[in-house]
């Protein structure tokens, strides 16, 4: 209920009207959507990473991962990372090096700078077996989520 409100409330400052039949107010209206859209991945990012400094709030790496994984699953790549370090050290989930390798391997996909050293790094403590079923994972879940792979522009 709470984004729809959001979204309904941006439409409002930004001047558009849902009922408009004007094709420059349709392109508005899709351009705000979206700009909510992203607006509130990078909130659950925040909000993952507040909890995992413990600034404003009581430091609880159980609750950052599960912020996390809200925006990773919709592509932001700053939130794979992230995932990837906390499966890596095991850091509010269980030290998981098949995981940490997926999440770096999204956020290599994403366009990380970062990202591929930290994969290649955490491969070198993985066997032949554990990078190909890291790897087949990876590929069933952005199969069943395209999102996780954000189309360059």
């Amino acid at each position: 209920m709470k984004p729809t409100i959001v979204i309904l409330f941006t439409l409002y400052l930004a001047g558009c009207s849902s009922t408009s039949q004007q094709t420059g107010d349709a392109k508005k209206v899709e351009e705000t959507l979206k700009n909510s859209r992203e607006a509130a991945i990078r909130q659950q990012h925040n909000l993952g990473v507040l909890y995992s400094t413990g600034i404003g709030m009581p430091l609880d790496f159980e609750k950052s991962v599960k912020w996390f994984h809200k925006a990773a699953e919709q592509g932001l790549l700053e939130s794979q990372i992230n995932l990837g370090i906390a499966y890596q050290g095991g850091f509010g989930v269980p030290k998981d090096t098949i995981k940490a390798y997926i999440w770096f391997n999204f956020a290599s996909a994403n366009g990380s700078k970062l990202a591929p050293e930290y994969r290649d790094n955490i491969a070198q403590f993985m066997s032949r077996l554990q990078i190909q079923e890291a790897q087949r994972t990876a590929r069933d879940m952005h199969e069943n989520n395209p999102k996780l792979i954000q189309k360059k522009k």
